[in-house]
């Protein structure tokens, strides 16, 4: 039962660690844009919704298309788990660079940026539920999610082979 535990912890924590680059443009962006309008608590609240719409799309993905077994709720339920406790965790390592480096004790800056990667994995999973649902996605949602990723990819590899200076 542990074991299981630590893998799809493992699983899980792969999952938010692939496409990084453009998770963590995505997410300094909504960082910025977050922290510069004070609206962090809607970025919090968007969080748990999307979550919660991707446990109960998976649920019913597997009640659908008869495929519910209780290691997969379980599977859901730790994936849950594992993302506040790595929210968590990032705010307090916000509260040691706060102190550490004297900022601003409101602002949670790592903590941000890991909410809105998450968002986005969790955003990646919702579409694919509604896809194998049969659920009218709107083309613009596939083509930004898959597009997106290729997009910044490519331009971040360039900005790095070229030595920092960008596409010559």
């Amino acid at each position: 039962m542990v074991r299981d535990v630590i893998s799809e912890w493992k699983y899980y924590t792969v999952a938010l660690l692939q496409d990084w680059e453009l998770k963590t443009f995505i997410a300094f962006c909504v960082t910025c844009v977050s922290t510069w309008t004070g609206i962090s608590y809607v970025l919090a609240q968007v969080f748990l919704g999307v979550m919660l719409i991707d446990f109960i799309l998976g649920f019913y993905v597997a009640i659908r298309f008869r495929h519910f077994r209780c290691y997969k709720v379980r599977k859901g339920v730790n994936k849950i788990a594992l993302w506040v406790f790595y929210v968590i965790l990032m705010s307090w390592g916000d509260m040691v660079f706060q102190e550490v480096f004297g900022l601003d004790e409101k602002k949670h800056y790592l903590a941000t940026m890991l909410t809105a990667s998450i968002i986005f994995t969790e955003f990646s999973s919702i579409i694919k539920h509604c896809q194998r649902l049969k659920f009218p996605v709107p083309d613009a949602l596939i083509l930004m999610n898959n597009g997106a990723k290729s997009m910044v990819k490519d331009k971040i590899k360039g900005f790095f082979n070229n030595g920092g200076g960008g596409e010559k």
